[in-house]
């Protein structure tokens, strides 16, 4: 029975041992076969190996959805689509192709005991990880923290064997060209001065989403933000989101330009950069803005900000939440009556009792950088606001 710890500390030694020879490590490659937010919260680690290994290829793994968002990242090399259909053959054969790639250290960002095995296929000399059923096929596994950011969890995996350079952010390169390109896109559709524009992005991720707020909330806020701070707003989505914001822009008393279905993903990049602010909840959009460099208001119901909440290394960014007493449901024992209700219902109970108001001072302050009078009375209604 000792057998086991002994020889897994043993490989984690050799292990130590050979990385702590910078030269040795020539080939590196990360896996993370998640959603835009997932990718973006794993450059972290990209710049931290960077940092270390400079000389080093270092490629990466990622969902289809996410491999635009690597494209010409001066901090990965090669990016390759891991196929979508999560199937035990089609997985073995991506990951035994990339054998001939030889590398010395393999990184897994997946707890998923389903990667610990698809990664020895690589035939990488040292395997690193989280910690999961498989370990033991890994050399060096470490446990995913919990109670910390995303990102700073994702760190877990190089913390023992890389030295921190520079403060952790999250970071995805915008070429001038899709900065202009950017601009191009908000110009033809009517906007003619880049200096004070807003985003908003209403939608979720997935349809009937328990982070969805009511569509004449966003119109309330859009329209205050006009009137108040003579704002250019437009609105960011998907193609099939267009009904949902042209819903809202029927609400509101001021124009608002909609750019949905006419962004692909590096264009919104693009457009993006060029905002001064972006609103919207607790989605892939918000931690885009953050990794661009741009401030954003983030909405929150029963989802924790502390995991998945603004990760900006300009210190503007805000989340707004209501503190009730049924906030963290779903993971709560027992489950709080109030969830058997909000199972069935959109906005649920959480997201509706944030009221515009509280969104609106948020956004004040994030663009000016100035509390509201009122504010107090915002927050005196529950409102959780962080920096």
């Amino acid at each position: 029975m000792r057998i086991l710890p002994n020889l897994s500390q043993a490989r984690k030694n050799k292990f130590l041992h050979f990385v702590r020879d910078h030269q040795n490590v020539r080939k590196i490659l990360i896996v993370r076969n998640g959603l835009v937010g997932d990718t973006v919260f794993v450059t972290p680690v990209l710049r931290r190996l960077r940092d270390n290994f400079p000389d080093a290829v270092l490629d990466f793994a990622a969902s289809n959805k996410s491999v635009p968002l690597m494209k010409d990242v001066p901090l990965v090399d090669d990016v390759f689509p891991i196929p979508a259909d999560y199937s035990v053959a089609s997985h073995s054969r991506f990951f035994l192709g990339l054998r001939k790639r030889r590398y010395d250290v393999v990184v897994i960002q997946e707890v998923n005991s389903h990667y610990a095995a698809m990664a020895t296929l690589t035939g990488g000399k040292f395997l690193v990880g989280f910690q999961n059923s498989l370990g033991f096929l890994l050399d060096y596994f470490v446990p995913r923290p919990h109670g910390v950011h995303a990102a700073l969890a994702e760190l877990e995996t190089v913390n023992g064997w890389t030295t921190q350079m520079t403060p952790p952010a999250t970071e995805l390169a915008v070429s001038n060209e899709e900065m202009m390109l950017g601009r191009d896109i908000l110009a033809s559709s009517g906007i003619e001065s880049f200096a004070n524009l807003v985003c908003i992005h209403p939608a979720c991720s997935s349809p009937n989403s328990d982070k969805d707020w009511k569509v004449e909330y966003f119109a309330e806020v859009a329209d205050l933000l006009i009137r108040d701070l003579k704002v250019d707003i437009i609105f960011e989505g998907i193609g099939s989101e267009r009904e949902m914001i042209d819903t809202i822009r029927s609400k509101m008393k001021f124009p608002a330009v909609t750019l949905a279905g006419k962004t692909n993903l590096r264009q919104v990049l693009g457009v993006l950069k060029a905002c001064r602010l972006v609103i919207g909840p607790d989605t892939g959009t918000m931690h885009l803005a953050n990794a661009v460099g741009t401030p954003v208001v983030m909405l929150f119901g029963r989802t924790d900000p502390i995991d998945t909440g603004p990760f900006d290394c300009t210190g503007r960014s805000k989340f707004v939440r209501v503190d009730l007493p049924c906030i963290g449901c779903v993971h709560r024992t027992p489950v709080p009556d109030q969830w058997e209700i909000c199972k069935n219902i959109r906005p649920v109970y959480c997201m509706e009792q944030l009221f515009p108001q509280i969104v609106y001072d948020a956004a004040v302050e994030a663009l000016t950088g100035q509390t509201r009078p009122d504010t107090f009375e915002s927050k005196r209604r529950g409102a959780h606001q962080a920096e």
